[in-house]
């Protein structure tokens, strides 16, 4: 399992970052970390967290 976030500001969408071999609990550490620095930017308009199965396909 690989988690990801994307941050879209209004007038574009930041590159997807993703939290390599992070386990779920570690993952979502990281993405509080960046809502801490991102709360009150005006210029975003959402933030997505999610996640991406990774191995065999």
């Amino acid at each position: 399992m690989k988690y990801y976030c994307k941050i879209v500001y209004k007038d574009k969408i930041e590159p997807t970052v993703y939290f390599e071999n992070a386990c779920r609990e570690e993952a979502l550490i990281k993405f509080k970390e960046l809502m801490d620095k991102f709360v009150g930017e005006n210029e975003i308009s959402g933030i997505f967290f999610g996640k991406k199965e990774t191995g065999a396909s």
